[in-house]
C-alpha cells in the first residue's frame, strides 16, 4: 500500500462530509418528511426496540412476540429509544445514526480497496458508491432499514480477510494456533456482518471456499502440503468459530422460540415466492424459468440503471432499451468485474483479496435471490437487498477508470483538477437527487402523532384499543395503540400459518384485535353489511346464503400467503359470531372496521 496522500485524505473526507450535510438537513427539517422518507419497515424495528427498550420483550404490538428483524440494527435502535419516549424525537435520532452510518460505510470501502488497488481508484468507488443518490445507500430517500450498517460491516470484514489473507507465515514451524486465532478474530467480524443481515449467511460461505483456496494455493509447497493442509483447515475453523460465537446464539433462539432460524420477515419473502413458482407451476416449468430470466436478467438491470440515473433523459432511455440493454448492462458489469480483478491480481493472490470476495458472495447472493426468492411485485422499493451488488460495481468501475487516470495524469494539479471536478459532479447528481425526491415528501412544521390518521386515532378511539393493520409499522409507532400486523413481517410463527394456511380471518377472530384499518383501495368493493355480495361470488350466493357464500370465498382464496384482503374480510364478516362495522369519519384514504363478537 502507497503513501496516503492529503489529497486523498481530503477527497475521502469530502465524501463523509457531504453525507453527513444530507443527513444533517433531513434530520433538522420538518418531522412530517423524515418521518415518510423513512420506509414502513423502519417502523417495526422503533416499534421493537421501544418495547425491548421499556423490558417489554422482542414484540411489536406488545401482544405477539416476533423476531421479524436483523438483530444488530434494532440493538442499536434499543439506545435510541432509551433516550426518549416522543416519537417524533426518536426518529430523528434514529435517523441521525443512520446517516453517521451512511457516512462511515464509504471510509470502510476505501480502507478495504486501498490496500491493493490504486488511491484513485479507491476513493472514487467510496464516493460513487457513498453519494449515489438513489441505489446502494439510498441518500434521497433514506430507508431508515439496515442498509448503511451492513455496508460499513461488510466492507471492514472484506478488509480484515485480505490483510489476515496476506500474513506471511513460516510453514516448518506450523503456526496452528497463532493461525486459528487470527481467523476467529477475523470471524467475529464476520459474525457482525451475518447479525446486520442474515443472508449474509452467504459471505461465511464465499469467505470459507476462498480460504480453502487460499490457504491451499499459498501454503501448499510440495515439501510442505501436510502442514498447509492442517493450517488451511485450522484457518477455516477459526473462521467459523469467530462467526458462530457472535450469530450463533440468535439463531438458536429464532430456532428454538420460533421454530426456524430465519427471522418470520424473511419466511415471508421465502413464502411469498414459493407462492408465485406454485402459481407458475413449479421451480422448473418454463413458465416460472422465464419469469425468473426476465427478472433476473432484464428487468432488474434496467430498473436498477433507470434508478440510479434517476427521472432523466438517459434513465427513461435505458428503460426503453429493453432486453438489448439489459444484456449491453450486464456485459458492461462483467467486464469492469473481470478487468478490476485482473488489475488487483498483480498485487497479490486473487484468493486473498477483497475485491474478490465481494465478487463470490454476490455471485451467491444476487443467483439466489434472482433464482429463488426474488418476485419483483416491489423492484424499486427493495433495491436496497442488492446494496453488495452495487458495492461490487461500484468498486470495479472505479477500479479501471481509477487506474487509466493514474496513467494518464500525471501531475499533482491535474489529479486535483480531477478529483475535485468528479466530487462535483456527484455531489450535483446527489443535490438534484435529493431536493427532487424532499419536494414529493413536502410537510408542513409539527408532530406527526398528531396529524393524518394517527391524530384521528387519538380522538376517536380508545387509549386501550387493539388495531389490526397490513403496512403497520408507522401506524403502530404514531398512533400510541397496540396494532397488530397483518402482513406478518413483525409477528409470530402462528400468523406466518395462518398466512400460509390462508386462514387470517380465523386468526383475527380469536385475537383481541377490535379495529381493522386498511387503505381504503385495498378493501375493493368489500361491503361489511353484505359480504356475501361481493362481485365475483359464484351465482346463487346472494341474499342471506352465508355457508354457500363462504364455498364461493373459499374457491377465490389464491395460493398460500397471498389470499385477497377483501376474501379476508368477507370470511370474517360470515362468521355467526362476528360483526364488522364501519367506523364514519376516517380519513379519505384510510376504511376503518369495528370488529364486535357475540
Amino acid at each position: 500500500m502507497t503513501r496516503v496522500s492529503p489529497l486523498e485524505c481530503v477527497a475521502i473526507s469530502l465524501v463523509a462530509l457531504v453525507i453527513l450535510c444530507v443527513g444533517a438537513l433531513a434530520v433538522a427539517g420538518p418531522e412530517e418528511r423524515l418521518a415518510f422518507l423513512l420506509y414502513d419497515d423502519a417502523y417495526y424495528y422503533l416499534g421493537v426496540a421501544g418495547h425491548l427498550a421499556a423490558g417489554d420483550g422482542s414484540t411489536f404490538d406488545g401482544l405477539n412476540p416476533t423476531n421479524g428483524y436483523h438483530p444488530l440494527w434494532c440493538g442499536l435502535l434499543i439506545l435510541v429509544m432509551s433516550m426518549t419516549h416522543d416519537p417524533g424525537t426518536a426518529v430523528r435520532l434514529a435517523a441521525a445514526l443512520w446517516f453517521l452510518l451512511a457516512a462511515s460505510a464509504p471510509l470502510a470501502l476505501w480502507w478495504a480497496l486501498r490496500r491493493r488497488g490504486a488511491a484513485a481508484g479507491a476513493v472514487s468507488a467510496a464516493a460513487l458508491f457513498g453519494l449515489q443518490p438513489f441505489v446502494a445507500l439510498g441518500l434521497a430517500r433514506p430507508n431508515g432499514l439496515e442498509t448503511p450498517l451492513l455496508a460499513l460491516l461488510l466492507a471492514l470484514f472484506l478488509g480484515l480477510f485480505e490483510r489476515a489473507a496476506d500474513h506471511r507465515w513460516r510453514l516448518h514451524k506450523p503456526p496452528v494456533v497463532k493461525l486459528f486465532l487470527l481467523w476467529v478474530a477475523v470471524g467475529l467480524a464476520l459474525g457482525a456482518v451475518i447479525l446486520a443481515r442474515l443472508d449474509a449467511g452467504l459471505l461465511a460461505v464465499a469467505a470459507a471456499v476462498l480460504l480453502a483456496w487460499h490457504g491451499l494455493t499459498t501454503w501448499g509447497r510440495a515439501a510442505d502440503r501436510r502442514a498447509a493442509v492442517g493450517a488451511t483447515l485450522s484457518a477455516v475453523a477459526g473462521l467459523t468459530l469467530g462467526a458462530l460465537v457472535v450469530a450463533g446464539p440468535g439463531l438458536a433462539w429464532n430456532d428454538a422460540r420460533f421454530g426456524d432460524p430465519l427471522p418470520v420477515s424473511g419466511r415471508v419473502v421465502a413464502m411469498s415466492a414459493a407462492a408465485q413458482r406454485l402459481e407458475l407451476g413449479g421451480a422448473l416449468s418454463l413458465a416460472h424459468l422465464k419469469r425468473r430470466a426476465g427478472e433476473g436478467l432484464v428487468r432488474l438491470p434496467l430498473r436498477a440503471a433507470r434508478t440510479a440515473l434517476g427521472e432523466t433523459g438517459p434513465g427513461r432511455a435505458v428503460w426503453r432499451s429493453g432486453r438489448a440493454g439489459a444484456a449491453l448492462l450486464l456485459l458492461a458489469c462483467a467486464g469492469f468485474v473481470a478487468a478490476a480483478l485482473r488489475g488487483r491480481r498483480r498485487h497479490g493472490r486473487l484468493s486473498g483479496d477483497a475485491l474478490m470476495l465481494l465478487v463470490a458472495y454476490c455471485v451467491l447472493h444476487a443467483g439466489v435471490y434472482l433464482t429463488w426468492l426474488w418476485t419483483g411485485g416491489e423492484a424499486r422499493y427493495r433495491l436496497y437487498y442488492f446494496m453488495p451488488e452495487f458495492m461490487l460495481l461500484a468498486a470495479a468501475i472505479c477500479a479501471v477508470f481509477g487506474s487509466w487516470l493514474v496513467q494518464r495524469l500525471a501531475s499533482t494539479d491535474a489529479r486535483t483538477v480531477a478529483t475535485a471536478l468528479g466530487l462535483f459532479l456527484l455531489t450535483f447528481h446527489l443535490s438534484r437527487g435529493v431536493a427532487d425526491t424532499w419536494r414529493l415528501y413536502a410537510a408542513p412544521a409539527g408532530a406527526v402523532a398528531q396529524r393524518h390518521v394517527y391524530g384521528w386515532i387519538d380522538l376517536n378511539l380508545p387509549p386501550d384499543a387493539v388495531l389490526g393493520a397490513r403496512d403497520a409499522g408507522k401506524l403502530g409507532f404514531f398512533s400510541g395503540r397496540r396494532v397488530v400486523n397483518l402482513d406478518g413481517l413483525a409477528n409470530d410463527q402462528h400468523f406466518l400459518a395462518a398466512l400460509r394456511d390462508s386462514t387470517v380471518s380465523d386468526y383475527i377472530a380469536a385475537s383481541p384485535i377490535q379495529y381493522l384499518l386498511f387503505d381504503r383501495p385495498w378493501v375493493g368493493k368489500f361491503d361489511p353489511a353484505r359480504p356475501w355480495a361481493m362481485p365475483g361470488l359464484p351465482p346463487g350466493t346472494a341474499g342471506g346464503a352465508r355457508g354457500v357464500a363462504g364455498a364461493g370465498l373459499a374457491a377465490r382464496a389464491v395460493s398460500p400467503g397471498r389470499e385477497d384482503l377483501a376474501v379476508t374480510l368477507a370470511r370474517l364478516a360470515l362468521r355467526p359470531e362476528i360483526t364488522l362495522r364501519e367506523v364514519p369519519g376516517a380519513p379519505h384514504d384510510w376504511v376503518v372496521y369495528r370488529i364486535l363478537r357475540r
